[in-house]
Parts: structure tokens; sequence; C-alpha cells
């Protein structure tokens, strides 16, 4: 009957035919107790008692450890879960690292979240050096109205696709196709 309506726990057919067969032996052992009326089969009758006692004892406490096997159950599919998601992000890493275009994440205050090995390689950068730093920290004052101007548009929910210029560590200057839009997280 639990095994029925817990759900999470696995195996439901060997937790059901152990339950089954505990209490099988149980009544077997305890219709055998009738020879413990006949002197000869006294010791025999004795295990018999002993055995049906440990069989319904066990069929009755049991149920008590569903809790903690339905528990060892949903760590194991939260295990599972943790692992695909570990994999799948590990393939969308190496998907961005590998893509032959730059990749810049800014948050809405225009400071770097993320970008691509690409993108780092582009500026002169290390991804590394890269993060924290403001968008506009890499771009001359028209490059900087530029970006704000995009900025407002995409938060607007336009997609703008623009050249820009972007300066390198050493101080030369790229020019860029920039396409921007919004990622959204949980609260929008």
């Amino acid at each position: 009957f639990l095994v029925r309506k817990i759900k999470e726990i696995p195996f439901h057919l060997v937790y059901s035919a152990f339950g089954l067969f505990i209490v099988a032996c149980g009544i077997t052992h305890l219709m055998e107790v009738i020879n413990v009326w006949i002197p000869t089969y006294w010791l025999s009758g004795g295990i018999k008692i002993v055995t049906a006692v440990a069989s319904f004892g066990t069929a009755l406490i049991l149920p008590f450890y569903f809790p903690k096997i339905r528990d060892l159950a949903r760590g194991a599919v939260l295990l599972k879960t943790q692992e695909a998601l570990r994999e799948s992000e590990a393939l969308y890493r190496q998907i961005v690292d590998t893509a032959n275009e730059g990749i810049w994440l800014v948050d809405l205050e225009g400071r770097t979240k993320f970008t691509n090995q690409r993108m780092a390689e582009m500026l002169g950068y290390s991804t590394e050096e890269m993060i924290g730093r403001s968008f506009h920290s890499f771009m001359d004052q028209h490059g900087q109205v530029d970006a704000m101007k995009d900025q407002k548009a995409t938060l607007r929910g336009h997609m703008e696709n623009h050249d820009l210029r972007l300066y390198r560590q050493d101080g030369s200057e790229i020019v860029t196709r920039v396409a921007c839009s919004p990622i959204y997280d949980k609260q929008g």
C-alpha cells in the first residue's frame, strides 16, 4: 500500500514483493505453530513462533522506513538532475567559447557579466580581466552615447544592430558589427 502511494520510491515491485514475502512467511510459520502441541515438535514449533514474530515485526516496522527510502530516492533523482545540468552547462559553455563571434553579456548598469574567449581575444584581454568592467570603458565618448541609446532601445524590446568602435588593450581600435538583444532573468 505504501509503495503504491509514494511515487518517488524506486523499484516499487521489489519493495512490494519483499513486504508480501515477509507477511507470507509470518503466516506460514504461524500456521505451523499448531505442531507445538505435540512434544516431538516443540523445538521446531518454538523456532516457528520466533520466526513468525520476527516476520510480522518486520512487516510492522517496515512502513516507518519508507520516508527514509523516499528521501534517498529523491536524492538520487536530484543527483541525476544536477549531473545533467552540469553536462548541459559544459556543452553550452563549449559552444559559446568556440564560437567565432564575440559574445558579451552586460547587466543593466553596463558592467560586464560574461564574455566568451573570442570577445576577449578581439580586445586583447583575458575573460577574467573584462569581468566587472564597464562596457563603456572599451569605447570613446561618441560610442558611449550610441551604446546608451542602443541599451535603452534594447530594453524596450527592439533588436539593435549597428557598427561600434571599440578600443583594444594596446590602444588600437577595431570597428565591429554589434547585435544587441535583452536576456531576462526570473524577475524580468
